[in-house]
């Protein structure tokens, strides 16, 4: 029932918050080189964390409502006697897409899974422990973050669609000869299920994570400045980063 097109955010996207992640973990390891090995996992793994998370989040949330919007709005002409309530779901749809951008809640901390697994993972590269902490804590948010935005939007576009009374105008009409509440309730069951399957956390899905290369993309550039050269704390304009960015955003 949920429509086929891809998610909200461009997969361009991911890679260019994936490269700037993996840069905020080189210059965060370095600057906690005077805590505990265990520390600073810790500490770098929960920054990466917070960023795959965000934008995992935001991304889903705006792909259930327009979603939603999309099919409720192609049920409506078909549909003459639910047209009232699949017109209010596409609304409450269109306001809470609109309310996207505002960016998610406090992400929580890092799982204890991801963690354990980034630990390892720092301990098996001794000389840039960095980039595969990195690479781990990043692909560990991308599902959380999918999941939490998914299941906030489908409950934010019910509450919304409620306050419209959109649960009163689908008493005792049918869309495609079913029950209107009945299909309301399927296709939101059937969009979260899309979305978290075809979300940027998932492998083989259309938002595949961010390979080990890419992430690290601008290490690979030839003449990279050393680790010592990155500013403590902002944005930078190292130009390996900005070519990583550059040549995502033009793909």
């Amino acid at each position: 029932m949920a429509p086929q097109n891809t998610h909200s955010t461009n997969a361009a996207a991911f890679e260019v918050e994936a490269a700037d992640a993996a840069w905020d973990a080189r210059w965060q390891w370095q600057r906690l080189a005077g805590r505990p090995v265990g520390d600073r996992i810790a500490l770098v793994a929960d920054q990466v964390w917070q960023q795959g998370y965000a934008l995992a989040y935001r991304d889903a949330y705006a792909t259930v409502a327009q979603r939603v919007a999309e099919q409720a709005t192609r049920a409506a002409p078909d549909n003459r006697a639910a047209r009232p309530t699949l017109s209010r779901l596409a609304a409450a749809a269109l306001a809470v897409g609109d309310r996207a951008d505002g960016g998610p809640p406090a992400a929580p901390p890092t799982d204890q899974r991801t963690l354990a697994a980034a630990t390892a993972a720092a301990g098996g590269d001794r000389h840039q422990p960095w980039k595969p902490l990195a690479y781990t804590a990043w692909n560990g948010a991308l599902p959380a973050g999918t999941i939490a935005g998914t299941l906030a939007a489908a409950t934010d576009i019910v509450i919304d669609w409620r306050a419209r009374r959109g649960h009163a105008t689908a008493t005792d009409v049918t869309v495609h000869d079913r029950p209107a509440t009945a299909w309301v309730a399927d296709l939101l069951a059937a969009v979260n299920r899309d979305t978290v399957n075809t979300g940027p956390g998932r492998p083989d899905g259309a938002g595949h994570p961010v390979t080990a290369a890419q992430l690290a993309r601008q290490d690979q550039a030839e003449g990279a400045a050393p680790v010592a050269a990155a500013p403590v704390a902002g944005r930078r304009a190292h130009p390996a980063a900005a070519a990583a960015a550059g040549h995502a955003r033009s793909r």
